[in-house]
């Protein structure tokens, strides 16, 4: 199995077929040696029954069932931990990223043996608020914790398997493409970046908070930035030196 990704969804019947098909067809059509590991990420709508569709159609589709939601990252982590593929990945499943440019984040990973690879939103076209709040994200992170790497919420995130237990990543919400990106940076990995336009939704709703993401991600920030943890990971850097 050359790559693996992981898609978690949570209650998003409206835009599942218009992101899963459109990806299942242009992964065939490259002849990508693939599976996709599709999260029902303890939706309460036909999210569920749409992906036991795709399971008995397709036998590259992997089905995930989290019972009770515990956030985005969490449904990643359990997707990923059940995966097999050389390289392992993960994006959101609401088709802001088109299916062009996931197999342009899998091809260059592959050619150029990049240990990790993400994309960089260079044009946008989702909802105003969300641009504000990554754009903060984007500001203070990199200053917190001394990241090269802009756009932390930007996916596919594609990176080689032998990383994933390296990175004991943890976080159940979406601190989990900071926790992803410091670790990687702090290993001295490889990391590139592809230029993509990022679209609207393909249907639903988002579940971005304002006022609840920011408290979530400066609680987790100074969590991480002062924890045991980060001092460790901090001394793996030194001794890589």
């Amino acid at each position: 199995m050359l790559v693996s990704l992981v898609i978690p969804f949570y209650n998003e019947e409206q835009c599942f077929n218009k992101v899963v098909d459109p990806l299942i067809e242009i992964l065939d059509t490259n002849q990508i040696d693939y599976e996709l590991a599709l999260v029902d990420n303890g939706s309460w709508d036909n999210t569920g029954k749409l992906i036991d569709q795709k399971l008995a159609t397709n036998p590259r589709i992997k089905k995930i069932r989290v019972e009770v939601n515990q956030g985005y990252g969490w449904g990643i982590l359990t997707g990923l931990r059940k995966c097999q593929g050389a390289y392992l990945g993960y994006l959101c499943g609401d088709g802001q990223i088109k299916p062009d440019d996931v197999v342009k984040t899998i091809r260059h990973i592959v050619q150029n043996d990049s240990d990790f690879v993400k994309v960089r939103r260079v044009k946008r076209m989702d909802h105003a608020l969300r641009r504000w709040v990554s754009k903060l994200y984007d500001l203070t992170f990199p200053l917190i914790f001394s990241l090269k790497i802009r756009d932390l919420n930007g996916t596919p995130k594609l990176f080689k398997r032998q990383y994933l237990d390296v990175f004991d990543l943890q976080s159940r919400d979406w601190f989990l493409d900071p926790e992803i990106l410091i670790k990687s940076e702090l290993l001295k990995l490889k990391i590139d970046e592809i230029p993509v336009i990022f679209y609207s939704r393909l249907g639903g709703s988002s579940h971005v908070s304002l006022l609840r993401d920011i408290w979530q991600f400066a609680s987790n920030a100074y969590r991480f930035r002062t924890s045991r943890e980060f001092a460790e990971w901090k001394k793996k850097r030194v001794s890589r030196n």
